[in-house]
């Protein structure tokens, strides 16, 4: 639509803007459960030391990591993009795993 009102000129800035809203949604998505994870984790092991072994898996950037390589670079190298149909199945899963983990948070409140 762009290009027909407007020329070449504004479907290059449409497209861009297209996927700098794609990339805006799918940072948001990933920090959102890079933070949920980070806080379930420290309650499943409780109070960990920085020299402590398990630090490793209750440090934020290392699930960050972990979440990217896991759950968002694997679609995103996919040659064709029907095979993401599949993937749906993934996203009802963060999902349900999403609202666990909120759920989790206020059931192991101390206060």
């Amino acid at each position: 639509m762009g290009k027909e009102l407007f020329g070449k000129p504004a479907e290059y800035i449409i497209n861009c803007i297209q996927v700098l809203y794609g990339l805006g949604a799918l940072f948001s998505y990933t920090i959102v459960a890079a933070d949920e994870s980070y806080f379930v984790m420290e309650k499943f092991l409780g109070p960990v030391d920085v020299s402590s072994w398990k630090y490793w898996f209750v440090d934020r950037s290392s699930l960050l990591t972990i979440i990217t390589v896991l759950f968002i670079i694997p679609p995103a190298l996919l040659p064709r993009m029907d095979h993401l149909r599949f993937t749906s199945f993934v996203s009802i899963g963060a999902i349900a795993y999403l609202l666990i983990s909120v759920e989790s948070i206020f059931s192991f409140d101390d206060s």
